[in-house]
């Protein structure tokens, strides 16, 4: 039975892996016109719940053996949150208009061209 169950787990999580790769949260670039390159960027959550066991014992009485019952689920919700824009300057566009990573990186990346600058 602990085959089983092991077996049933690796499928899905496998599967899982195939789903929420590298390339869903940081998307592929884009080539804009004026030399710029758009990156989209993702949030992936991810929920997996497993289980099996055996049937009752009014069953192992006909068949004499322990017959075995197993499922698996798992779900992938992926969520757009950004662009990264890299161009003369670097900046992140967020989906969001109140995301607290957006403002400090913008702000971050302000400060460190005014730093070049002088």
């Amino acid at each position: 039975m602990e085959n089983q169950v092991k077996e049933i787990v690796d499928k899905t999580l496998d599967k899982l892996k195939q789903l929420a790769n590298s390339d869903c949260i940081i998307g592929r670039e884009i080539k804009c016109e004026n030399n710029e390159i758009i990156i989209p960027i993702c949030k992936a959550s991810v929920g997996f719940v497993s289980g099996g066991g055996e049937y009752s014992s009014a069953c192992i009485k006909k068949t004499k053996e322990f017959p075995f019952a197993g499922g698996s689920s798992a779900g992938c919700a992926i969520t757009p949150i950004g662009f990264l824009v890299v161009g003369k300057t670097v900046q992140y566009i967020s989906t969001n208009s109140d995301d607290m990573f957006s403002k400090i990186y913008n702000f971050a990346s302000k400060i460190c061209e005014d730093i070049k600058k002088a």
